[in-house]
């Protein structure tokens, strides 16, 4: 029979009550969590795992995902005048360079904790990027 500890019954807890928060507030809560546990470390490295990971959880500008979502819609419904498609392919272009600056910080940040980006990604709580 396993018997539960003390310290067990406060994890599961903390784990259920972080399972409810928001999603921004989660991401705030992991970012925290992380950055605690990276100073801990040396002072240089807390300095460059901090400004890898501001730059990590950098987020699209939510008009500008609002306004692509709308000119893809209009795409697909084949009314998207000739000056919208030019601002659809610069909009897909900002986000496709959003996204490669993060896969980058990610892949950078992996490497100075000497794990594998994808593993990074699950420790972060960071979904795929293309949604």
């Amino acid at each position: 029979m396993l018997k539960l500890s003390y310290m067990d019954i406060q994890i599961s807890e903390l784990i259920d009550s972080t399972a409810r928060l928001a999603p921004k507030d989660f991401e705030m809560f992991i970012q925290g969590v992380y950055l605690k546990r990276a100073s801990q470390r040396s002072p240089a490295l807390l300095v460059e795992e901090l400004a890898l990971l501001n730059k990590i959880y950098i987020k699209f500008p939510a008009e500008s995902q609002k306004r692509l979502v709308q000119l893809k819609n209009k795409l697909s419904e084949h009314t998207l005048t000739e000056a919208e498609h030019s601002e659809y392919m610069g909009l897909i272009e900002l986000k496709e360079n959003h996204n490669a600056a993060c896969v980058e910080n990610i892949v950078a940040l992996a490497q100075s904790r000497g794990v594998p980006p994808k593993e990074l990604m699950k420790q972060l709580g960071i979904f795929p990027l293309s949604k």
